[in-house]
């Protein structure tokens, strides 16, 4: 639990609007805007602004340039297909709906948003602020320790050290070494062919996490320890894929993360806008 309120509350917005796309029914404006991803997360965003009450506060959103990532590996998310103009088209309104709301939007060309997260947590932790992330994207598990915790917003539960654990078999440091050995199709990640979950945690508590693991290699046994070997340039590359930046240069301190006033009219006029009465 924390120890002083509010925490700093960073909000995983990409993440809100990929799950509320999907899981929010179509709804639209008067004008035929879809507007089912602004209105879930906007709603997900007022939820934390009603539980915590925060000072400081960021919404962090992807942008569509290539990070570093990309760089390394022509393979990092290349088979994922466009996103449709009827998702894209949302982005904006949420932007205005958050700037009408008086809260910081940081969503900076070339830096992911999990890195941009991971460097904000990072930032309001070293300076002794407890914070709370608003996903449940698997990567950002990584990022829990003492002092940050997740909250995943459609489930209501707090994700610490020990629901990390609880869902994954290894501690939140491990959790990027336990990705590369795992892979994930969907973000190119090639990992150790058969290795799933189970596999991948008994082998890091064997050996100590992936760097052991690497300097073991040798004396796996087995059909795993054939795979392993036969990897080792991949699961490198894969463990700087899977590892969130923490020290990203970003142009953005912990004062620019204030939550400013509400622009009650121009808030007005959006929510009318858009059709979203429940919100006036």
């Amino acid at each position: 639990m924390f120890n002083f309120e509010p925490p700093t509350i960073l909000v995983d917005g990409s993440y809100l609007l990929h799950r509320t796309y999907h899981a929010v029914p179509p709804m639209y404006s008067p004008d035929g805007i879809l507007t089912n991803a602004v209105f879930g997360t906007i709603k997900h965003v007022i939820h934390m602004l009603n539980d915590f009450a925060p000072t400081h506060m960021a919404v962090v959103i992807d942008r569509p340039e290539p990070s570093f990532r990309h760089t390394l590996s022509p393979l990092y998310k290349a088979d994922r297909p466009p996103y449709p103009s009827v998702f894209l088209d949302q982005i904006p309104w949420v932007i205005a709906i958050l700037e009408a709301l008086g809260i910081p939007v940081v969503s900076i060309a070339g830096v992911e948003g999990d890195d941009a997260l991971g460097t904000l947590a990072q930032m309001a932790s070293d300076a002794g602020e407890q914070v709370i992330i608003a996903t449940a994207d698997k990567d950002m598990m990584q990022l829990v320790n003492e002092s940050i915790n997740l909250k995943d917003t459609f489930k209501g539960n707090l994700i610490d050290r020990e629901a990390v654990f609880q869902k994954f078999g290894v501690y939140p440091e491990h959790i990027a070494d336990l990705l590369a050995l795992m892979g994930d199709k969907a973000d190119g990640i090639v990992g150790v062919p058969g290795v799933g979950k189970v596999s991948a945690a008994n082998l890091i508590w064997e050996y100590g996490g992936l760097t052991g693991i690497v300097n073991n290699a040798d004396v796996i046994p087995g059909a795993v320890g054939i795979r392993i070997r036969a990897g080792l340039d991949n699961l490198a590359l894969d463990r700087k894929l899977t590892g969130i930046v923490t020290n990203m240069e970003l142009g953005v301190s912990l004062s620019d993360l204030r939550v400013q006033s509400t622009d009650t009219d121009k808030l007005d006029a959006l929510y009318r806008k858009l059709s979203f009465n429940s919100l006036l």
